[in-house]
């Protein structure tokens, strides 16, 4: 099981009663009359060696992803929060927030959101909805565009036989937009990969084959105290991330298998990202989510699977609070 999939970013629950206004950081014209550069930000395939020369001005780039970061107070006020949540003697303990409280407190401000919004349509690009936390924004547009607006052109790669594209060199940004865009993302389509060994588990007993069951983890990890102690999953929900979808009947029948019967499975395809069926993803998504529901027996577990899960993307609000020991 790939604990990855268990770090979830926002925390949210709980609403909190205070009201918060951040002050607007874009204190100039966003323009390319002064830019900054954003170095590292070029995939290591996509290399002279690999190139197989600029696309066309009209290839379309459908998720382009700005991440946007926090001020220095905004963070430090964050991990401030993050421990105050974890300590059962501060009041914020568990008080998770909404997706419109972690904007309020640390997100950008709505003016700079929108202001945003209003230059990167007028370059030409189509916008999604600003994230519900105010720290990113998605949005498409053509290779010229980008070249236009970030000074980079697109390219062909061709990696181990398969074509990709990818930004040829490093980006550059307005300047007015320094003090909180922290990366553009999605202007490449390599995903990660899954470290599947096999194209599928192999639970059937054989010569020199050792597997493990739901309860030989149980064991190895002493997980039966939390068990009599109650948890056990019961009224939580455990988000996986994955690239593919998934046979739900598969899952299930392992579940049932070892009499796993109280473990609930939703998958949710983020709006128009279906990847379809994936070979070696599916199977590890398959894996994470079988031993998500090994372990907590009476979660749910919520599947959300889109094209690539290194580019964040607006996904449904999942509610997760966990036990202080777990």
């Amino acid at each position: 099981m790939n604990l990855r999939h268990f770090c979830v970013p926002t925390l949210i629950c709980v609403a909190a009663t205070a009201s918060f206004a951040q002050p607007n950081r874009i204190l100039s014209k966003i323009d390319r009359s002064h830019t900054f550069a954003l170095p590292g930000r070029v995939h290591p395939l996509a290399t002279a060696a690999n190139d197989r020369g600029e696309v066309t001005s009209g290839f379309q780039l459908p998720h382009i992803t700005m991440m946007l970061h926090p001020s220095a107070t905004q963070q430090a006020k964050l991990q401030q929060l993050l421990q105050n949540q974890q300590d059962p003697k501060s009041a914020s303990y568990h008080q998770w927030l909404t997706p419109e409280q972690y904007a309020d407190q640390f997100g950008v401000s709505a003016g700079d959101a929108a202001q945003i919004v209003s230059w990167l349509e007028g370059q030409g690009f189509t916008v999604d909805p600003v994230s519900r936390s105010r720290t990113f924004v998605t949005f498409s547009g053509t290779a010229a565009q980008v070249q236009a607006t970030f000074g980079t052109s697109i390219h062909n790669y061709n990696v181990k036989g398969q074509m990709h594209y990818a930004n040829a060199g490093d980006l550059t940004i307005p300047a007015a937009l320094s003090p909180m865009v922290a990366s553009i993302r999605g202007l490449n389509d390599f995903r990660p990969k899954a470290k599947l060994s096999k194209p599928r588990p192999n639970w059937t007993l054989g010569p020199g084959d050792h597997v493990l069951a739901p309860d030989d983890f149980a064991t190895i990890y002493n997980l039966t105290p939390m068990y009599t102690a109650g948890i056990n999953g019961t009224g939580q929900k455990i988000a996986i991330m994955g690239q593919s979808t998934v046979s739900t009947s598969d899952i299930n029948k392992f579940w049932s298998t070892f009499g796993l019967t109280s473990v609930k499975l939703v998958t949710q395809q983020v709006p128009r990202e279906n990847p379809g069926t994936v070979q070696g993803d599916n199977d590890e998504s398959a894996l994470d989510i079988e031993w998500a529901g090994a372990v907590a027996r009476n979660a749910t577990i919520v599947f959300v699977y889109s094209y690539n899960v290194g580019i964040p993307l607006r996904t449904p609000s999942i509610t997760m609070s966990l036990p202080s020991s777990a």
